[in-house]
């Protein structure tokens, strides 16, 4: 998806601000008569005052004409941004009447006013027809922005250029050393400042701006966190009813939360310590959630094909606790705050009676929502404690053990350096982060440091489990159940990834590990002396690597010791219907747990490969037989595997898996290197939307600017017709 609506605002903000201070500063910096409104000189802070906004545009449009469509669709884009924010947050103000909340709501119609007079001020409502935006948007902003438009200067007078009607040189702001002694004040002032970035272009906000500004930011996230949120459950649905590989789904949801953290990091930016989830709550609500509740209100639209033909005439409310994720923030708090009151693994008596009953075979369709929503929350805090004593079992196990000395104190330690241990594949960093947080002294504050992503994560995990059993919360229908899928287990593609019971006919990776390592071993005691330096070089490192991954698996990956009992550790919470509950319970786990163990196992037979060049060498003869037509068939068997598997490791310039490139990227997308695009992918095609284009005189059709991603997909037979389509 894209950015979310706040972070499209401020991107477009940027941009039309930067648009408007460098273009009347061309103007500014030459003429020597200005209206009496516009500043004397350049400016050189990129930041503007609403006040000044309209002088400035109308600067702008006495000088240039016409505008630059790309300029006004922009504007369009922010005048509608600002709008949207404005009807939500009045009918917030309209519900709770609030003498704070009405001054800046009125700011916040002053500006959008404000906005309006300046979009008119350069010829918007004559030049610009909103109903049909440009096709070339993008080419044709690039080209308003940073092409040399002011030739436009030719249209001042001499008076207002000075009496020898002299030009400057135009060259990206520097000014000619020809112009007043304003202008020459202005340069020496230009050559000190900083070189501004478009990200800080901005205005000049007062407290009612920052107001409406953060309830912008907000409502943004909380969109985002719902649409994303109804993706992901759809995902999970498609493992449990439609066999899809609960890895890919882990994989996505992962991508999900990046997005969410990447708008919450935007946000904290704009609005320094209102990051956490907290804080965002109580700004949406303004500390009333019946208020909001009774503000929040959705239609549904009815559609002809691709056209909305109507909507319903009275407005659905939606359940705000659901779409808030408070339900699932309550169960983290609720979970945190009682095991700080005993650190030892153990719920409270309270908390006991609350969460000993779940039952994992409750008939959710028969159940009441209330029901339903109780049975989602003592599983949560169940499944917590399970997961905060596994990760912290290394821990907790050294410091009982017998002659320790040291005795552990909880808050100093660092939880994240546990989680070099493995003890939850797949849930490091939330796991890390929930014992941080638990281990704490009863009573700190902890809340502040719960940030929307993780409550996202959660609520996540929550859904994968619950559409497991048939259940799926919509924001408009609420609780909706169907049958559980027949034959469904969470661990379904992790036991055919590890196969430990040997009930495959394709080797599982425990198996598997255990022949390489027997031959590499067998290779190691039948070498010469002569052979010796390479061999042992393999058996030095394969072995432990090897050790290392098969140990983490088989102990850890699918199925715990935990389920056996670890001293000095509670049993599993769900000991009374599955003693491996942490992971029978959690399609999620399994999902994320499968994703990180094949990236590891992919590295692990990377630098295996390493250290065998001869293997290496024999496929590319087996790659060459065959393509020379040498053989008749491409016959199966261990070369075909590993051509399969790593055909973008053996080969020149060859694409590595998307998965690793995911996750070395912090599962941003964005953020993956063009060269590490698998090809005939739909993130290919998304990548090959930015490049720009341009129309080649020659032929008079588009082509792509000439970039490494456009040069591979060209390598790989893909025509430039094909690419622009």
């Amino acid at each position: 998806m894209g950015l979310n609506p706040y972070l499209s605002y401020k991107r477009d903000t940027g941009r039309l601000i930067y648009w408007i201070v460098k273009t009347s500063n061309e103007i500014i910096s030459q003429a020597v008569v200005l209206p009496h409104d516009v500043p004397c000189t350049p400016n050189l802070t990129g930041q503007i005052t609403i006040a000044s906004l309209v002088p400035l545009c109308k600067l702008i449009a006495k000088n240039l004409s016409p505008t630059p469509p790309a300029i006004l669709q922009m504007f369009c884009s922010v005048i509608d941004a600002r709008t949207t924010s404005y009807r939500n947050f009045q009918a917030l103000v309209a519900e709770r009447p609030d003498p704070e909340l009405e001054k800046s709501n009125a700011s916040h119609l002053y500006f959008i006013s404000v906005l309006t007079e300046a979009f008119k001020a350069l010829g918007g409502t004559d030049l610009y027809d909103p109903t049909r935006p440009s096709s070339n948007y993008a080419e044709e902003l690039e080209q308003a922005l940073f092409s040399n438009q002011f030739a436009i200067l030719d249209t001042l007078s001499d008076e207002e250029l000075g009496q020898d009607g002299s030009s400057p040189v135009e060259q990206d702001g520097q000014l000619n050393s020809s112009a007043e002694e304003k202008g020459k004040e202005a340069r020496q002032g230009q050559k000190k400042g900083k070189q501004i970035s478009m990200e800080d272009y901005c205005f000049i906000r007062d407290s009612d701006g920052t107001v409406t500004d953060q309830y912008l930011a907000v409502s943004s996230i909380i969109y985002e966190w719902a649409t994303l949120r109804d993706e992901v459950q759809d995902l999970w649905k498609k493992v449990a009813y439609g066999g899809l590989n609960s890895a890919i789904a882990a994989a996505v949801s992962n991508v999900a939360i990046s997005v969410i953290e990447r708008s919450v990091t935007a946000m904290s930016t704009d609005f320094p310590g209102q990051e956490s989830y907290g804080a965002l709550i109580h700004h949406i609500t303004r500390g009333s959630l019946e208020t909001a509740q009774d503000a929040l209100k959705l239609s549904f639209h009815y559609f002809q094909g691709d056209k909305i033909i109507g909507k319903s005439p009275t407005p659905a409310k939606v359940d705000l606790q659901e779409q808030l994720l408070l339900h699932a923030y309550d169960a983290l708090v609720d979970f945190v705050s009682d095991f700080q009151k005993n650190r030892n693994g153990k719920p409270t008596k309270r908390m006991m009676k609350q969460i000993k009953n779940w039952n994992p075979h409750l008939d959710l369709g028969r159940a009441t929502n209330k029901e339903r929503l109780e049975w989602r929350r003592s599983y949560t805090i169940n499944w917590l404690y399970d997961l905060v004593n596994v990760f912290s079992s290394p821990v907790v196990q050294r410091n009982t053990a017998d002659g320790e000395k040291e005795h552990m104190v909880e808050e100093e330690v660092d939880w994240s350096l546990v989680g070099e241990d493995r003890r939850v594949l797949g849930l490091g960093n939330f796991a890390s982060l929930v014992t941080r947080l638990a281990m704490q002294k009863q009573g700190s504050k902890f809340r502040s440091e719960i940030l929307p992503q993780h409550v996202f994560q959660l609520q996540c995990m929550v859904d994968a489990m619950t559409a497991s059993r048939g259940l799926s919360i919509l924001p408009l229908r609420g609780h909706v159940t169907t049958r559980p899928p027949s034959g469904f287990r969470p661990r379904r593609d992790l036991d055919l990834f590890l196969d430990r019971k040997d009930e495959n006919s394709i080797l599982g990776f425990l198996k598997g590990a255990n022949i390489l390592k027997m031959l590499i071993q067998e290779a190691f005691n039948m070498i010469t002396p002569l052979e010796l330096k390479g061999v042992a070089l393999l058996h030095s490192a394969s072995i432990p690597v090897l050790d290392k991954l098969h140990c983490e698996f088989a102990n850890w990956l699918g199925e715990s010791k935990y389920m056996h009992g670890l001293p000095g550790i509670p049993p599993s919470r769900f000991s009374d219907s599955d003693a491996n509950g942490l992971w029978e319970y959690s399609p999620f786990l399994c999902g994320s747990g499968l994703a990180e163990a094949l990236a590891d196992v992919t590295r692990a037979s990377l630098e295996l490969l390493e250290q065998l060049p001869e293997a290496v060498l024999l496929v590319h003869l087996y790659n060459m037989l065959w393509q020379k037509k040498s053989m008749t068939s491409y016959e199966s068997g261990i070369y075909t595997e590993l051509l399969v598997l790593f055909r973008g490791n053996f080969f020149q310039d060859g694409i590595g898996s998307y998965l690793a490139a995911l996750r070395a990227a912090s599962w941003e997308p964005d953020r993956v290197p063009d060269k590490d695009i698998p090809l005939h992918s739909c993130f290919l095609d998304h990548r090959l939307s930015l490049v720009k284009t341009f129309v080649d005189p020659t032929t008079d059709r588009k082509r792509l600017e000439e970039t490494d991603l456009v040069r591979k997909c060209r390598s790989m037979g893909a025509s430039d017709e094909e690419m622009v389509d």
